[in-house]
C-alpha cells in the first residue's frame, strides 16, 4: 500500500543521511505515525537545527513536542511518576522555545497553531496543579 511505499522511500532517504530540514521533518512525521517516537524526535530535532534561519524546522519540532506532551498527558494515570512529570515539563518548555523562536523568524501557520495548542496544554496543567 501507500504506507509501505512511503516507508521504503523514506528509508532510502534516511540512508542518504539527509541534511535538509524538509526531508528530516518528513522522516520525523513518518516515524511518529508508525509509533517510533525516539526516531521521530531525533529527526525533528535535526530538522530544527537544519533550518537554522527558517521557522519551519523549529515549528515542526515544537509542534511535535506539544503533540508528545498532549499524548503523554492524556495517557497518563494519576499515579504518574515524578520523572515523567519532569520530562513533560521539559518537553513543554522546549516546545515553547522552539515555537516562539519560529514565530520570531516568521509567524507560520504551524508555529501559530503550535503555540495555541501549547497555551491550551499549559492552562490545563495549571488547572490540574491547583487542585
Amino acid at each position: 500500500g501507500d504506507m509501505e511505499t512511503a516507508q521504503s522511500a523514506l528509508e532510502k532517504a534516511q540512508s542518504l543521511d539527509p541534511q535538509d530540514w524538509e526531508t528530516l521533518v518528513l522522516l520525523g512525521k513518518l516515524h511518529e505515525t508508525t509509533g517510533r517516537h525516539e526516531e521521530a524526535e531525533k529527526h525533528f530535532q535535526q530538522g530544527a537545527m537544519a533550518s537554522q534561519y527558517l521557522p519551519y524546522g523549529l515549528a515542526a519540532y515544537g509542534a511535535y513536542l506539544s503533540r508528545k506532551v498532549q499524548h503523554s498527558a492524556s495517557g497518563a494515570s494519576a499515579g504518574q511518576g515524578q520523572e515523567e512529570e519532569e520530562e513533560l515539563k521539559e518537553d513543554l518548555q522546549l516546545a515553547s522555545m522552539c515555537l516562539h523562536s519560529a514565530i520570531r523568524i516568521s509567524p507560520t501557520e504551524e508555529a501559530m497553531n503550535g503555540v495555541a495548542e501549547l497555551s491550551f496544554l499549559s492552562l490545563r496543567d495549571g488547572g490540574k496543579a491547583q487542585n
